[in-house]
């Protein structure tokens, strides 16, 4: 099912640039080198844009924080967001005895369970128009609930199988 949401020429081109490991503009500021760009539905719900970008001195750790940072307060204040992100993650990891450090592009889809039904409906039916876009990206991952972000039991396993 397709929401008729569409994907910006920004994203687009900071995706380009990410992947070519070129500098990335957002916000008028031109980030060099990139750990992880998030992405999230436009106000008037009919695009996908540029949330954040993150310099790549930050980790998969601090975008895991950032995800968690959108469900709402403990008290019940505030609703849970959706985001779509991409990171640059690097594993190192041995095999045979030999030390190898791979890095792959990773796809996060973060759609909280807690998140109001429209929007949830909204980002599970527009992900297929963001994937198209992110060409040569083999990992993807669905995550709906803390849990699931989890590096060591989620993450890591589903970038092993590319390594």
């Amino acid at each position: 099912m397709s929401s008729g949401v569409t994907v910006t020429d920004e994203v687009i081109e900071n995706f380009n640039a990410f992947k070519m490991g070129k500098a990335v503009t957002f916000g008028g500021e031109e980030i060099p080198k990139c750990r992880y760009m998030t992405f999230k539905m436009s106000s008037d719900k009919k695009f996908i844009e540029m949330d954040s970008v993150a310099p790549s001195d930050k980790s998969y750790d601090d975008l895991q924080e950032y995800c968690l940072s959108l469900l709402p307060a403990k008290d019940g204040g505030g609703k849970a967001q959706a985001r779509f992100c991409l990171i640059d993650l690097e594993v190192s990891y041995e095999k045979e005895g030999t030390t190898f450090t791979k890095s792959k592009l990773v796809f996060i889809s973060w759609i909280p369970d807690n998140c109001p039904i429209k929007e949830k409906m909204l980002y599970a039916s527009s992900k297929e128009a963001i994937k198209r876009v992110l060409i040569g990206v083999p990992v993807h991952v669905h995550c709906t609930d803390p849990d699931d972000l989890d590096y060591d039991d989620v993450i890591l396993p589903e970038f092993m199988k590319f390594a």
